[in-house]
């Protein structure tokens, strides 16, 4: 393909020239820009919680959980276990058999 002048104008016709560019931001715009949107996200996320506090609280959260399901199935196993009372009824059959001279089947 021949370059002609015809097409190094057509083409330079299609670029942009100063007055063209006055519109657009500047260096300065820009970093001025990025500075406050920096500040703005680092006020946005001071509120939020950190990933150490959030572990600390889900921590706390579970050992209250074993506490409370711990103390649960030890009142419940309180509550079953008969053994103690069994021994001392079982004692109290026998004296109440000693005094009537006689044997009582279960």
């Amino acid at each position: 393909m021949e370059l002609t002048k015809e097409h190094f104008d057509k083409v330079l016709k299609g670029l942009s020239i100063k007055e063209d560019l006055t519109g657009l931001a500047k260096k300065e715009d820009l970093a001025s820009l990025a500075k406050s949107t920096k500040e703005d996200l680092r006020k946005a996320v001071a509120p939020l919680a950190t990933t150490r506090q959030v572990q600390e609280i889900v921590d706390k959260a579970v050992e209250e959980l074993a506490r409370i399901t711990n103390s649960g199935f030890e009142d419940v196993l309180d509550r079953l276990d008969v053994r103690e009372r069994m021994a001392k009824m079982e004692k109290k059959m026998m004296k109440i058999e000693q005094a009537l001279h006689m044997e009582i089947e279960v």
